[in-house]
């Protein structure tokens, strides 16, 4: 019995959208960034009662950068996704060198 020869497809079409790869290191640096560290901060700035307000901006900053991260992601905005979360990563080391200076 002979096998039919397939004929030929084409060139492959190229996946639209992010790869898995993009989309793990998106949400593990969401989750860390975005998540973790605003509570971390807010943690070791209850040691230090005066500078708690550094902790309050942190916390805004990084939940406002978040909202605009998620925002971006579901409007597939590649562009914006990144500047969000350069300035919220920008911020973080804003708040937490301010924090190491005034502490």
């Amino acid at each position: 019995m002979t096998m039919p020869e397939l004929p030929d497809m084409g060139d492959p079409i190229p996946r639209e959208g992010p790869t898995p790869s993009q989309y793990t290191w998106h949400r593990n640096a969401l989750l860390f960034f975005g998540v973790v560290s605003p509570w971390i901060f807010l943690y070791v700035a209850t040691r230090n009662v005066g500078l708690l307000w550094l902790a309050v901006l942190n916390l805004i900053s990084t939940y406002l950068g978040l909202y605009v991260i998620v925002r971006a992601w579901r409007r597939d905005q590649m562009r914006r996704v990144y500047v969000a979360l350069a300035s919220s990563l920008g911020f973080l080391i804003l708040w937490t060198s301010l924090f190491k200076i005034l502490n």
